[in-house]
């Protein structure tokens, strides 16, 4: 599973997270995406730095739905947010009331953002299994990535320092690949989706709070690479999940 790339040009950074944005306590229905998810993964780093406890509560709010998804230990869970949150906001009653209030007010079924059924609360993240498929022809690796629709796969893989590992992923017409992957801040880990047709990366994104995303929205059906690469001189877990829609 673990291949090198010696010919990938350097890459064009895309910044999915754009500026600093304010979370709102509570999303819409419509707005349960990954890219929210990674959103107030960002927004909850941002606001621990800056030592803001509310803030860190509103974010581990919106992140609430998602947790199913986070279940394997050392990942970003909103319960691991709020207690955080409470340290921050420690001696401050006030504070540690709206606290309690916006985790109440993020309470109640998590489990039902992408399916409308309760299913995925009984596919929490564990080891990734990729299919192998023996007939993929060189460049692209024989190891497929599973990628979700209304329920998007949750699962951890390793990744050895100064190695990458590449997954084959096909894509449907008219529909945008998002791949997420999470570890822990200060990993050194670089995510990438290259078309082979190109040679070239179509997405590559690092950066140092650990959470990575990319899109492609190729214009007709196609298969990509998604490369997860360790630059870093120790092993490193991580957290992935793609869904296209």
């Amino acid at each position: 599973m673990t291949h090198h790339w010696r010919w990938l040009p350097g890459a064009l950074v895309v910044l999915l997270a754009g500026a600093c944005t304010t979370t709102p306590d509570a999303p819409g229905k419509s707005a349960l995406t990954l890219e929210r998810m990674q959103q107030a993964a960002v927004d909850f780093t941002r606001a621990r730095d800056a030592g803001d406890a509310l803030a860190m509560a509103r974010a581990a709010g919106v992140r609430r739905p998602f947790d199913h998804l986070t279940r394997a230990p050392g990942f970003l869970h909103s319960a691991v947010m709020f207690e955080e949150a409470r340290r921050a906001a420690a001696g401050n009653e006030e504070l540690l009331a709206q606290i309690d209030e916006l985790e109440n007010r993020a309470s109640g079924p998590s489990f039902r953002a992408f399916s409308g059924g309760g299913q995925l609360a009984e596919k929490l993240a564990s080891r990734c299994r990729f299919e192998h498929d023996a007939a993929s022809a060189s460049p692209l690796p024989a190891q497929r990535l599973p990628v979700g629709d209304r329920q998007p796969p949750s699962c951890v893989l390793t990744v050895d320092a100064k190695t990458s590992v590449q997954l084959r992923v096909d894509v449907r017409a008219r529909r945008t690949l998002f791949v997420y992957v999470e570890s822990k801040a200060g990993a050194d880990l670089a995510l990438t989706i290259i078309d082979p047709a190109v040679t070239k990366p179509i997405c590559s994104e690092s950066q140092p709070h650990g959470y990575q995303a990319c899109k492609w929205r190729p214009g007709r059906a196609a298969t990509g690479i998604v490369e997860i690469r360790n630059d870093g001189n120790t092993s490193v877990s991580a957290l992935l999940i793609a869904r296209q829609s």
